[in-house]
């Protein structure tokens, strides 16, 4: 006589997956967020990976390694397409990395209140050529003026507008 074969039934508790982290975008995700800014999905990725290693943006702790996804901050779509605006000038962003970080945190400093109430703000990086020394940055808000100073020269950020066309997931 053959032997039945025990039947397993699916219930609800044998489909419970792990909850999603919600907010906590990946590589990926922040790429699709910044279509608009860099239209090239592929390099897109490479580029934030890239940035990623460079530690200019700082993925949660948790598991590496092939196959795993590195989960960031929220912030780290603005602090991303800061860095696009950046490298679309044409200067190089990972060897500035030693100054872009404190020009980074204080764009995230300034998200909250931008994020509660959209206005006008700029990043504005000040070069002086022949210096050794690291350029000034400032972040301002409102509509700011050109402002003269010891800068030779001077890169200003609308960061208003570029986070504007940030894609909400």
């Amino acid at each position: 006589m053959p032997r039945k074969r025990p039947v397993h039934r699916l219930t609800a508790r044998g489909l419970v997956v792990a909850r999603p982290k919600i907010g906590k975008p990946t590589v990926g995700v922040i790429a699709a967020q910044l279509a608009e800014l860099a239209p090239d999905q592929e390099a897109a990725i490479e580029r934030l990976r890239h940035w990623a290693r460079e530690k200019l943006l700082v993925s949660e702790a948790g598991p590496r390694g092939t196959g795993k996804h590195r989960h960031f901050a929220s912030t780290a779509p603005y602090e991303a397409a800061t860095l696009t605006a950046i490298a679309a000038t044409g200067l190089p962003v990972a060897p500035a990395a030693h100054y872009l970080t404190g020009a980074l945190n204080l764009v995230c400093q300034a998200l909250p209140n931008w994020l509660a109430n959209p206005h006008p703000f700029v990043l504005e990086i000040r070069f002086t050529l022949g210096s050794e020394a690291d350029p000034e940055i400032e972040l301002r808000t409102g509509v700011p003026a050109a402002r003269p100073g010891s800068a030779d020269v001077a890169l200003r950020i609308n960061l208003d507008q570029i986070f504007r066309r940030i894609r909400q997931p």
